[in-house]
This record gives C-alpha cells, sequence and structure tokens, in this order.
C-alpha cells in the first residue's frame, strides 16, 4: 500500500539577493533569468522574453470545472527594475492569474532529473494562491507530478510530491512559519528515487522512494484562483513578485 506522509517545518529565514551563475557540484545551469529589460503590462513575453517564456493565453481556466479564475498575463504580468509582478485582481467578474513557462529552442524546456530555484515574493489575498511545479511532459498526470512551492497563506507554505502512477497520493511537506512577503528561495533537487525540497537553501522535505517520477518533466510557475478556496472577492488584490529563477540539469 502506498504511504500518505507529511512532514512540518519552520523556517524563517531570507535567501541570497543575487542569481546564481554557472554550474555547481552535480548540477549543469540550462536556464536563467534575471529579469533584466522592463516591459509594461500586457507585453509579455513579447520581444524580450518572447524566445524564453511561454505564458497560458488570456482566458485559459485555471480549472476544468466552474466556478474557476482564469489566465490573464496580458492583464496581471509586467517587468521593472529585475522583478517579474502579477498583479492578481478580478475585472468583470474574473478573477485574473498567470502561469508561465520556460522555454528552450521554441518548445518547453523540459528533462529528466534537474535542479530548479526560484526566488520570489507573495502578498497574500483570499481566493488566490501560488503553485511552482513541475509537471509530466507527456501531459499524463499519471506520471507523476512535484510541486516545490504551493500555498495560500501569508504566513505558510507547502511542497507535494505526488506519486507516480498514482498522483492522488502524495509527501507533504508543510512549512507553517514563513512571512512570504520577504523574499526567500524555494528550490527542488530531483534525482533518481529521491526528490529534495529547499528553503533558501536549508531542507524542508525529502521524498525518496519508488513513486518518484522518472519522465521528463517541464516547469510552470501559476498563480492561481478558486483553487482550493473559494473564488476571491471582487475587491481582492494579490502579488506576486519573481526576481530570478534558475534550472540545472543533473551532471
Amino acid at each position: 500500500m502506498l504511504a500518505f506522509t507529511v512532514v512540518i517545518a519552520t523556517a524563517q529565514v531570507t535567501g541570497v539577493n543575487q542569481p546564481p551563475q554557472g554550474n555547481m557540484a552535480g548540477w549543469t545551469q540550462v536556464f536563467l533569468e534575471d529579469f533584466k529589460t522592463d516591459v509594461p503590462l500586457g507585453a509579455f513575453p513579447g520581444n524580450a522574453y518572447g524566445n524564453k517564456w511561454s505564458v497560458y493565453k488570456d482566458g485559459t481556466g485555471v480549472t476544468n470545472l466552474p466556478p474557476t479564475g482564469k489566465y490573464y498575463p496580458s492583464k496581471v504580468i509586467s517587468v521593472k527594475d529585475g522583478i517579474l509582478r502579477e498583479d492578481l485582481h478580478t475585472e468583470d467578474g474574473i478573477s485574473m492569474s498567470a502561469a508561465i513557462s520556460p522555454l528552450k529552442d521554441g518548445a518547453y524546456l523540459s528533462q529528466l532529473y534537474g535542479k530548479y530555484s526560484v526566488r520570489f515574493k507573495y502578498v497574500a489575498a483570499p481566493g488566490y494562491k501560488y503553485a511552482w511545479l513541475l509537471w509530466p511532459k507527456s501531459n499524463n498526470w499519471n506520471d507523476g507530478e512535484i510541486d516545490f512551492a504551493e500555498g495560500h497563506d501569508q504566513n505558510a507554505s507547502a511542497a507535494f510530491l505526488h506519486f507516480e502512477g498514482a498522483p492522488r497520493k502524495q509527501d507533504e511537506f508543510k512549512i507553517p512559519e514563513v512571512d512570504m512577503s520577504q523574499w526567500h528561495t524555494f528550490s527542488c533537487e530531483w534525482t533518481p528515487g529521491k526528490v529534495v525540497f529547499k528553503l533558501d537553501d536549508k531542507i524542508f522535505g525529502t521524498s525518496e522512494r519508488a513513486e518518484v517520477p522518472t519522465k521528463r518533466m517541464r516547469m510552470t510557475l501559476q498563480s492561481e484562483s478558486c483553487v482550493g478556496s473559494p473564488c476571491p472577492d471582487a475587491g481582492a488584490r494579490g502579488l506576486v513578485e519573481i526576481d530570478w529563477v534558475a534550472i540545472y540539469a543533473k551532471q
């Protein structure tokens, strides 16, 4: 029988404020984004980022069943002073968020195993959340899922490993004390049979089991609404700010 595991960790530290440059022991850097070029609202990815990022199109439903929020990058995303900002809000009764995915050679950057790091902060609003995850290249959930930063709340976060072959079963690692309005770096290190979750370079969870995914995956950074909580009130407003994103291949 497959197990369900919950691990609770406490962390209250901030990460480094410079993006990592180059390779590190055991890892080859294959992607780095520091958001150096400003783009106004409605212009992302555009010419500045179109060769490195894809977005879920305006009007795409966050879930397949109503009620649902919508992805609206043209109404949500801008870049200024080295920070990508997502203004989570409601217009005309639609709660709007965004989802972005790294590209390589015009396609989703997918690989088997890897290290993924994102430095970001989040101002919470009821009904909104963030979910930084690895999703199967096959687009088949049965191949598993790795959520290395996920949360609704201002003072908590979590990570999840959805099992290959039984994705409704999972390992869960909770961080009940972390100020998400401050800068933090969340990472996962995915290797054969093992996923290590880190907050500001400190391990807060390790899943080591046969059900760790074994097929190529891609990263997507999804801000969402109407998932796991009621849809936001019309006046609710959240903010996601992303400083940098780094991806590595396993050596």
